[in-house]
């Protein structure tokens, strides 16, 4: 008996093709489990220097998939904004605190700078996923036909 099969006999797997899917999900789970402590690990130690979410591994992420994989315009557009979208929010989050007559603490900035990013990614990853790039790509194409958009 060979040991695969003795394997399958052990675990009380029926196919083959049952026993593989089995391993695969638990090296998948092990792998998956490895990555997540990895990068929180290194985000925490390379991330959120001086532009909050922008240096660090979290960071080139991030501006991959908000410019748009595979295409160097959208490497270019992802990190342009996520260069400016901090700068941004810096000035214009105490200045609506101020307007609305909110509290308002220094941390608040950087914490709703790490929520504007990951809902730019969730809305990038279902609305969009050809990221910034291909925004501009329409744009380009609406703005060349528009005087006569037959």
């Amino acid at each position: 008996m060979t040991t695969t099969a003795y394997m399958i006999k052990s675990f009380g797997v029926v196919s083959v093709g049952k026993f593989c899917a089995v391993i695969g999900l638990i090296w998948g789970l092990i792998a998956g489990l490895m990555v997540a402590v990895g990068i929180g690990g290194i985000g925490s130690m390379m991330g959120s220097h001086a532009l909050g979410i922008g240096a660090g591994i979290v960071g080139l992420i991030v501006m991959i998939i908000i410019g748009g994989v595979g295409s160097i315009m959208g490497s270019f557009l992802g990190a342009a904004f996520i260069l400016l979208l901090p700068i941004f929010l810096d000035v214009a989050l105490p200045f609506l605190a101020e307007l609305f007559g909110l509290p308002f603490a220094s941390a608040t900035v950087s914490h709703i700078q790490i929520l504007v990013f990951g809902a730019l990614i969730m809305f990038f990853l279902i609305v969009e996923p050809h990221g910034l790039a291909r925004l501009w790509q329409i744009a380009k194409e609406k703005l060349r036909l528009w005087p006569f958009p037959h």
